[in-house]
């Protein structure tokens, strides 16, 4: 769906300071589809769009699309576009699952899973803007061993960042599970608190209405929050305005 994608990012780059993307594919070679549905260019493509923006690339993974292995260099994993005129105080990544390439079999669903991160100026503090994309099984989207390990790294992550965290993303969770009880715990889950009945769009065709969530540190102010429809993707994307 990259025409959809491209007019939602073209008419909200005006007003945006970061976008948040998951599933990014990155290659040198001049091999532009990994199978038939994804752009192994996606990252040179979603430059294009966003010139006016930093990035900042975190893949996981290398050599493998979503099916199995290819041929030719690809990369994927998560990116994280910011205005090139705001300033970012500490950036990272880390690993909620695996290490870098660490996936070496085709025989389990489960990739390496990293998080990645800006801090911004914040009052007498700073704000760290976070996303990741939460493991996914062939099982659906309940309690894993696994998942609640990720929920944990990702639990002591945000209270390490002074309690100044919004952390975005495809989390893979439903909204009952003990995995995402972790990360909510004493921080607001905007999906519930303004009362959002689904993430997904019309292009996902299974009955769970949610993947995707926003948690947010309980002091940091939040202007607006919705989850606009738009068929950019199977996921409805997150819009977070922080006051």
């Amino acid at each position: 769906m990259f025409d959809n994608l491209s007019a939602y990012i073209e008419e909200h780059a005006t007003d945006t300071d970061i976008f948040c993307f998951q599933e990014v594919f990155h290659t040198t070679s001049d091999d532009k589809r990994v199978e038939e549905e994804y752009r192994a260019n996606l990252l040179w493509a979603l430059i294009l769009l966003l010139p006016d923006y930093q990035v900042y690339y975190a893949p996981a993974q290398e050599w493998y699309g979503f099916k199995q292995p290819v041929a030719h260099h690809l990369e994927r994993w998560i990116a994280l576009f910011i205005k090139k005129d705001l300033p970012v105080t500490d950036h990272g990544v880390g690993y909620v699952y695996g290490t870098y390439n660490s996936k070496m079999l085709w025989t389990t669903p489960m990739t390496a899973r990293n998080y990645q991160w800006v801090s911004l100026p914040y009052g007498e503090t700073s704000l760290t803007i976070a996303h990741f994309h939460g493991l996914w099984t062939w099982g659906g989207k309940d309690d894993t061993p696994e998942r609640l390990e990720q929920s944990r790294v990702l639990n002591d992550f945000m209270d390490s960042r002074d309690w100044q965290v919004l952390l975005l993303g495809d989390y893979n969770l439903n909204p009952d599970t003990q995995s995402l009880a972790i990360l909510t715990q004493g921080r607001r889950n905007l999906i519930s608190e303004y009362k959002i009945t689904t993430t997904r769009s019309a292009l996902y065709t299974k009955p769970l209405p949610y993947a995707d969530y926003a948690i947010v540190s309980p002091d940091v102010p939040i202007k607006s929050f919705s989850v606009p429809y738009t068929e950019a993707s199977d996921h409805l994307p997150l819009e977070v305005e922080v006051g």
